[in-house]
């Protein structure tokens, strides 16, 4: 139907309109994801005084150029609003015949990952277990977002491992083979990052905040 419409409307309109609607569609777009960004500031890390001046902006551009087109092209103008409204139309006939809101991409590894961070206390354990096996000198901390306290920000759970047993090409090796015994899958939200024992001072400072695990 889309297609149609499109084909349709290639044939009956210039260039020029096409453009201006698509122009006014994407103004509109554009405020709405900024202010999507807005309402979920806390999980997309965003400042929300930018994305909010991001949808106000797009928001008068948006408006300049309706009243642009309503004093040069009333035409392009009614081109504009007829696709806006049929947008919504479509959405609310699909709704009305199927009794249900156009499906949304889920995606499953996504909230897997949400899932492992919202309980990491209950996997993390066996993670340090397994760190303190493979290299008894560890030191094993907490650092990144949830050491800080802000849960709602974090996109990993972070741990810092201080020994003197692994060197810098392992590093990536060792992340991944204990993901896999432990089969916590490749995408899981374990990030590990080693240290040398001797440079514990450093690393702690640039941690910031931290929390010894074992």
């Amino acid at each position: 139907m889309i297609s149609i419409l499109s084909i349709i409307l290639s044939i009956t309109t210039n260039l020029e309109t096409i453009a201006t609607a698509g122009s006014g569609g994407f103004l509109l777009i554009f405020a709405a994801v900024n202010l999507a960004a807005v309402k979920l500031r806390r999980k997309v890390k965003v400042n929300p005084l930018i994305s909010s001046a991001g949808a106000i902006m797009a928001l008068a551009a948006f408006t300049i150029l309706a009243l642009r087109m309503a004093e040069e092209n009333l035409y392009a103008l009614a081109v504009m609003l007829s696709l806006i409204a049929a947008s919504f139309l479509f959405e609310w006939t699909y709704r009305w015949y199927t009794g249900r809101e156009i499906g949304r991409y889920v995606d499953r590894k996504l909230i897997e990952r949400e899932k492992n961070l919202r309980n990491w206390e209950e996997w993390i354990p066996a993670v340090v277990d397994e760190l303190r096996r493979r290299y008894g000198d560890s030191e094993v901390y907490l650092v990144g977002s949830l050491a800080r306290g802000e849960a709602e920000k974090a996109g990993d759970v972070d741990l810092l491992v201080l020994t003197d047993a692994v060197e810098n090409g392992e590093k990536e090796g060792i992340t991944r083979d204990i993901k896999k015994k432990l089969e916590l899958g490749p995408q899981h939200c374990l990030d590990l990052h080693f240290e040398k024992k001797s440079l514990r001072d450093e690393a702690l400072k640039r941690a910031v905040s931290y929390r010894r695990l074992k």
